[in-house]
């Protein structure tokens, strides 16, 4: 419900904003909507019209053991949202590494108030179907952003309170599918996020 929420205010908290209207979908907040309304249709678009081969178990064991959650996106598509939202500050670099057997599955992953940082962006890139991935609160900077550009799908990217400066935006303008990036408290100037938005026309920027 919190995420469903959050989403809402990221839409401008509209008063008729209705679901059935939204193009897609953060994965959290369509794992709800599917447990407490049954599943709904999904269009074949984006990932999920791509042939990905079938959900291992066993991965997902791995992961929920190192203390993340893990959700099935749609028991029609084999992607997973994953967040680290009881692991908290224990959560860094090495303890991502849990996820390495699911990077082939992840839809979205939510990183939130954890410790992880340039280094973990490296496993993050292994995510080729990522299209969610919030890193607000992390240790993230300029560094790492470059790890992230082979995220073809990536659709939403949310750096707030981190250490990302203008220079980080130079690795994000060439994102074919980001729609959304979050950069409130981060080291961007104003200077700097007009140059961005001249170069990433597409995308809206929440700074």
């Amino acid at each position: 419900e919190t995420e469903l929420l959050r989403w809402w205010i990221s839409e401008g908290a509209p008063q008729d904003l209705r679901i059935v209207d939204a193009q897609e979908l953060p994965p959290a907040v369509d794992t709800f909507l599917n447990r407490r309304f049954g599943n709904r249709d999904r269009a074949k678009i984006g990932i999920y019209s791509l042939d990905v081969s079938p959900l291992d178990p066993a991965s997902i064991r791995v992961a929920r053991a190192a203390g993340f959650g893990v959700h099935q996106v749609s028991p029609d598509h084999p992607f997973v949202h994953i967040d680290a939202i009881n692991l908290g500050g224990s959560c860094d670099d090495e303890a991502i590494r849990a996820l390495n057997s699911l990077a082939g599955h992840v839809a979205g992953l939510n990183l939130s108030r954890t410790r992880v940082g340039n280094a973990g962006l490296q496993l993050i890139a292994s995510m080729p179907y990522l299209t969610h991935l919030n890193l607000s609160r992390t240790r993230v900077g300029d560094e790492g952003l470059v790890h992230l550009e082979s995220l073809r799908y990536l659709e939403y990217l949310n750096l707030f309170g981190t250490r990302v400066t203008d220079d980080g935006l130079l690795h994000l303008h060439t994102f074919p599918a980001l729609k959304n990036l979050y950069l409130w408290q981060t080291g961007t100037t104003v200077d700097g996020l007009e140059r961005f938005r001249q170069q990433a026309p597409g995308v809206e920027v929440q700074a």
